[in-house]
């Protein structure tokens, strides 16, 4: 049967595209799951160093009490200091168990994103490290082709385009070729008969041609699909480029930041050491110690916070890239640029 109209290369280039969006939707799926498994991992990571913190700043204030009670031995130390040295090393150890809770519930996330039974997986502490991804200072929109969603909707568009091309071939008949006279159709077996027979024609002519409206609804459906793919796959694009975007900020400014947070922390860590003397020495009480050590604490999870921040911010920049910056497969698309109406 001669495809006249078109109408089986568009049903054939709807079906391609359709299945193309599909296997594009399962590497969208893999790409979001390996990111929210990296996302889960350096969060478990940053659990890792603020327990480490934690740690030692437990055996820290541990020693600070241990003074403190000698101190008191002797008579330089109030009973006061010794509740403030209480307080402090308590609330240090209660911080620590709440930071233990969460790494429990990043590793049974990241078990179960892997497929493991979380009571049977375990992930030994690390430490989060310094040299998060970086990207290269000029990134090229081209990337973004790589997204899976992005070619999702592509082929969705494609699909829909496609799909107007059947809706239009439905208006013409459907014509075969016979061995006895040239040309058969269904519904006129007699178009090409004898003149004396042309009053039948024209009724059989007819009939397919008004059919209430039907496939002049099937087009405007098509058209009205094809309008709302089209308007999906812009949208998609623009918040793949707001994805983009956010990462790249959040890098720049996480890192600025960093820098300033590690300054922070190196002036609090001779705070503290100076005001460790000057107690010793009787020359302040033990509240100006407590208050540094506890600066000191909270600058260094709070840097710790940040590194943890940027690594995530990296994992989802590079998920927003479609899997990096430095090249990779392109996503399943047509050969043949589809032609659209």
């Amino acid at each position: 049967m001669p495809d006249l109209w078109g109408s089986v290369r568009r049903s054939i280039e709807a079906n391609q595209a359709s299945a193309q969006a599909d296997a594009n939707q399962v590497a969208a799926t893999l790409l979001s799951l390996q990111s929210l498994l990296a996302v889960d991992y350096y969060q478990l990571r940053t659990d890792d160093a603020e327990s480490a913190l934690l740690m030692e700043a437990v055996k820290a204030y541990k020693k600070s009490l241990d003074l403190t009670i000698n101190r008191k031995k002797f008579g330089v130390a109030a009973d006061t200091d010794i509740l403030l040295a209480e307080n402090q090393l308590e609330t240090a150890r209660a911080q620590l168990i709440d930071v233990e809770v969460q790494r429990s519930q990043m590793e049974h996330a990241i078990a179960v994103l892997i497929g493991k039974v979380p009571s049977q997986f375990r992930l030994p502490p690390l430490p989060l490290g310094e040299g998060y991804p970086k990207p290269p200072l000029t990134i090229p929109s081209v990337l973004l082709e790589r997204r899976p969603d992005i070619a999702v909707a592509e082929r969705q568009a494609a699909s829909a385009s496609a799909n107007i091309g059947v809706a239009q071939a439905a208006f013409y008949p459907n014509l075969t070729l016979s061995g006895n006279y040239g040309y058969q159709n269904a519904a006129y077996s007699n178009l090409f008969a004898l003149p004396n027979q042309n009053w039948s024609i024209g009724s059989q002519l007819f009939q397919p041609l008004y059919d209430a409206g039907l496939r002049l609804a099937n087009l405007d459906q098509a058209r009205a699909g094809f309008d709302q793919t089209v308007a999906n796959y812009r949208q998609v694009v623009l918040t793949a480029f707001q994805n983009v975007e956010d990462n790249l900020a959040a890098e720049e400014i996480l890192t600025r930041e960093i820098v300033v947070q590690q300054r922070a922390v190196k002036a609090a860590a001779r705070t503290v050491i100076l005001t460790d003397q000057q107690y010793r020495s009787g020359t302040v009480d033990y509240l100006n110690v407590v208050i540094t050590q506890t600066a000191l604490l909270t600058g260094q999870v709070s840097e710790v916070t940040l590194r943890g921040r940027a690594f995530v911010a990296a994992a989802q920049l590079i998920a927003a890239l479609g899997g990096g910056w430095d090249g990779g497969e392109p996503p399943v698309q047509q050969t043949q640029q589809d032609g659209v109406h």
